[in-house]
């Protein structure tokens, strides 16, 4: 996996204490594919190890930590585990009902974040589909791959869903222009950073290393291309930005709402 270059931010990558070689070697890898400083703790505490100023991505024995001041921010699936749970009881959930998820669908979600949304699809469309998730962030894309593939939960379908998912560091913008006509069945945005992310402290990680970004209309015309069922995109209700992209506003909400283009 390649990384774009990382924002205006001071990063060094460092290890845990008493490190195990497997975990010097995802260092030194991560380090060199981001283009930051390695850290070596030598039994330092990490305020000795790093300047002051400065944020470390500190490969710890079950996955990445960001740690920033007095804060440790990890990955964690967020909300994705009740919707498995509820998916899993045949319940509905709005986002999978929107996009009428089938088993051996495929879909692309414009907007991985900490992936939440393309865990649970993954749930959806099974072992025969498949979930591409762009994230233009090169940090967070590499804090959610390796977050993904090593997070382990008693919850068999949510740990499966989440390993299934492939995180690609790509803006939605490239990519989608790149794509092949009807490549994907469902083309997804939620681009809600503003929004979602302001109204969790469960999203700090994102807030830290997250891209900003909304679609525009030549984006919406892209993704309508490389959709072959439809193109789905979260936003704030009741939907304003939905509809002056051309999307069917559906599944409101008091918050957020689903707009969709049929193909």
């Amino acid at each position: 996996m390649n990384f774009a270059p990382l924002p205006e931010i001071d990063f060094v990558v460092t290890t845990s204490l008493s490190p195990t070689s497997q975990m010097k070697s995802l260092a030194q890898d991560l380090a060199a594919r981001l283009g930051l400083p390695l850290v070596y703790r030598r039994s330092r505490g990490l305020v000795d190890t790093i300047a002051r100023g400065t944020a470390a991505i500190v490969v710890e024995a079950d996955g990445l930590a960001v740690r920033v001041g007095g804060s440790s921010l990890k990955f964690h699936p967020n909300a994705a585990k009740l919707r498995v749970i509820q998916l899993s009881r045949g319940n509905r959930d709005r986002m999978v009902s929107v996009m009428q998820l089938l088993a051996g669908d495929r879909v692309l979600d414009c907007t991985c974040g900490l992936a939440a949304d393309a865990t649970v699809a993954s749930f959806a469309v099974g072992q025969s589909g498949a979930v591409h998730a762009l994230e233009a962030s090169a940090l967070l894309a590499a804090i959610v791959s390796i977050g993904m593939q090593t997070y382990e939960d008693p919850l068999d379908e949510l740990v499966q869903a989440m390993r299934r998912v492939k995180v690609i560091n790509a803006r939605y913008q490239d990519f989608l222009r790149s794509a092949g006509d009807s490549e994907y069945d469902v083309v997804y945005f939620d681009p809600m950073f503003d929004v979602t992310y302001a109204d969790s402290t469960g999203l700090d990680l994102v807030r830290i290393t997250g891209v900003e970004g909304s679609p525009g209309a030549e984006d919406i015309k892209e993704a309508a291309r490389v959709a072959r069922r439809c193109v789905v995109m979260k936003d704030r209700s009741p939907g304003d930005r939905l509809r002056s992209l051309g999307f069917t506003v559906k599944s409101p909400g008091k918050k957020v709402c689903f707009g969709v283009i049929e193909l």
